[in-house]
């Protein structure tokens, strides 16, 4: 059973008896011992770290850094016993069910690459984000140039809170040729994706709009494109440019991708290869220097268009807990995970829509 909730309240563990929770922080990169989303984890000295993740290495490569080796040993001396409820036990499962969240959970989703991935330290945070201006031109020899003085937007972060809570009956353990925690975790690793690739989308839509037309649409002899998606593209381009920004992403909806790829102005750029008919992340045919992002979250018939630089996903922590239910026979997990896409410059990107 899965469920997932992004409201403000939690899920109570209810008529547990007992239970532990891991904590991990995408600032610091470590797994904490305990329920800790309400810290500031710049200064973590008064924390207790269990592990270090390197996400950049597989299990068995370096990817866990042991943090707190004593604590560690207990849990394998307790293994090898034949005692299974301790909490160093389970911290070691729990520690399991996180490092598969974190693996798994962008897996089917691509919005998150459009954005510039932030590590908060803590629930709310303002940022100041630098504003852009000129240099001074042609400035004569013995001359000080104007001195410029660097504007600032503060930005703040006000991180919101997705939910998904499982649960494994011990029935469902007696099947052997079925994992049923594995794959509970995988859908909820999905489902927290799909969370915050929705969220992404719905950031997106703030952006304003740009009135064009359908890209699929035909000429009065059926033989060619009505419309050149270049054109409509360099417009904006040209716009966002203008005002001191570089747009290096467009993301589109799987649809509105396909009317771009078979529309005849650009299928001269374009190498039509099973991948980059579906979903990901590709160089924009046609315009070298911008990245595509293909993903079924997005609208369809619009095409966004922004610096990913202005567009931020602050990421805060992410709890597990983990409790078992001795009434009902089952072991419960709920995950919470912190975060907000925010974008910081509304001049800074625009949506094509119509088409």
């Amino acid at each position: 059973m899965v469920v997932i909730d992004n409201s403000t309240h939690d899920i109570g563990i209810g008529r547990s008896n007992g239970s532990i929770a891991l904590t991990y922080s995408p600032y610091t990169k470590k797994i904490y011992i305990g329920s800790l989303a309400a810290e500031d984890f710049r200064r973590d000295s008064h924390l207790i770290p269990l592990l270090k993740v390197n996400h950049e290495k597989r299990l068995g490569e370096g990817r866990h850094e042991v943090l707190y080796a004593e604590y560690i040993r207990q849990a394998e001396r307790h293994l090898n016993a034949g005692v299974l409820d301790t909490p160093q036990v389970q911290s070691i499962i729990a520690v399991q069910v996180l490092d598969m969240i974190i693996g798994e959970q962008y897996r089917q989703y691509y919005l998150q690459e459009g954005t510039t991935r932030v590590p908060v330290p803590k629930l709310q945070l303002r940022v100041p984000i630098a504003r852009k201006y000129s240099a001074s031109e042609k400035v004569p020899p013995m001359q000080e140039p104007q001195v410029l003085n660097t504007t600032f937007d503060m930005v703040e972060f006000n991180l919101w809170k997705n939910v998904v809570s499982l649960a494994v009956e011990d029935e469902a353990r007696l099947r052997p040729a079925f994992d049923p925690l594995a794959s509970q975790i995988r859908t909820a690793a999905s489902s927290l994706g799909r969370a915050v690739a929705k969220q992404i989308a719905e950031e997106l839509l703030t952006y304003g709009d740009a009135a064009k037309g359908s890209w699929s649409a035909l000429n009065s002899s059926d033989t060619f494109s009505a419309r050149n998606p270049l054109d409509d593209i360099a417009e904006e381009y040209s716009r966002i440019a203008d005002d001191g920004f570089e747009p290096d992403t467009v993301v589109m909806h799987p649809r509105t991708w396909a009317a771009y790829q078979s529309n005849t102005h650009v299928k001269g750029y374009t190498v039509l290869t099973p991948e980059r008919l579906g979903l990901g992340v590709f160089p924009l045919p046609g315009w070298p220097g911008i990245t595509a992002i293909v993903d079924s979250m997005f609208a369809t018939g619009q095409c966004a268009l922004y610096d990913r630089k202005t567009f931020l996903l602050g990421e805060g922590p992410t709890v597990v807990e983990e409790a078992r239910d001795h009434d009902r026979g089952l072991d419960k997990y709920i995950i919470r995970q912190w975060v907000q896409p925010l974008k910081t410059a509304g001049e800074a990107g625009i949506r094509l829509v119509d088409l």
